[in-house]
């Protein structure tokens, strides 16, 4: 959860809903967060019945990578801001803040590839589906 988004939730405790949304949209118009924090304000924006503009909306700020292994689930994502994130389903990962730019490469890669299967993928409705086992991979735009 942001902890700059401590003031957003605040406002939904106490059921306003106006003012939460302004707080987000003020998170969004902040200049260097990361990609993450911005797709964190986008969800709890949503959930609250707001949409994107088509320009807001057509945006890829992340893209999770998820392989069904034999003893669990794989995840990888990667953020517009090229950091990235790898869990292994044994339980360890490696949290990338991009210390340098030898993944930037890679990051954009894989955003440019979830741009290209963006509009031929129908937007998720309901619950997200649970863990699924091999070979099933899925792809998801935060």
């Amino acid at each position: 959860m942001l902890l700059i988004g401590q003031p957003a939730i605040e406002c939904l405790l106490a059921s306003d809903k106006q003012a939460a949304v302004a707080k987000l949209k003020a998170i969004l118009a902040m200049s260097g967060l990361e990609s993450r924090h911005d797709l964190e304000a986008w969800t709890a924006l949503r959930n609250l019945g707001v949409k994107p503009t088509p320009v807001e909306g057509s945006q890829v700020l992340g893209v999770v990578v998820e392989v069904g292994m034999p003893g669990g689930t794989d995840v990888l994502a990667a953020y517009a801001d090229g950091s990235a994130r790898y869990y292994n389903f044994s339980g360890s990962g490696v949290v990338w803040e991009r210390p340098n730019t030898s993944l930037d490469a890679v990051t954009k890669a894989l955003l440019t590839r979830a741009e290209g299967i963006r509009d031929s993928a129908a937007p998720l409705t309901g619950p997200r589906p649970g863990p699924h086992s091999p070979p099933r991979r899925r792809v998801s735009s935060p």
